[in-house]
């Protein structure tokens, strides 16, 4: 049950709190990217209240959207950098799943 949850509070954070000019700013903007991790990171407080989950939850997911460098680095090494947007879309929702699933699974 506690992985509905998760996928819940990623959902709410990377998609419905994120607004359109949030999304496509963070890529050049540090500082708007930090916003976004630090906004992400507010529906994982309904699930715990842990510091090293919460802070672990805001630095992977500010890494991972950190200048678009995940995407651009999978898009280079498994298909040359022609990736269309919807397989980026998915390697990078996978990343930050997989980087919470470890999260909640080992802490």
């Amino acid at each position: 049950m506690l992985s509905l949850y998760i996928l819940v509070a990623h959902l709410i954070g990377d998609h419905i709190l994120q607004p359109k000019w949030m999304a496509l700013g963070k890529v050049k903007n540090d500082l708007l990217c930090l916003l976004h991790a630090a906004i992400y990171t507010i529906p994982f407080v309904f699930l715990t209240l842990d510091p090293l989950k919460l802070f672990l939850i805001f630095l992977t997911h500010f890494l991972i959207d950190f200048r678009g460098w995940f995407k651009e680095v999978t898009s280079k090494a498994l298909d040359g950098g022609d990736t269309p947007f919807v397989i980026e879309l998915i390697r990078d929702q996978t990343a930050h799943l997989f980087v919470l699933a470890l999260i909640f699974t080992f802490l």
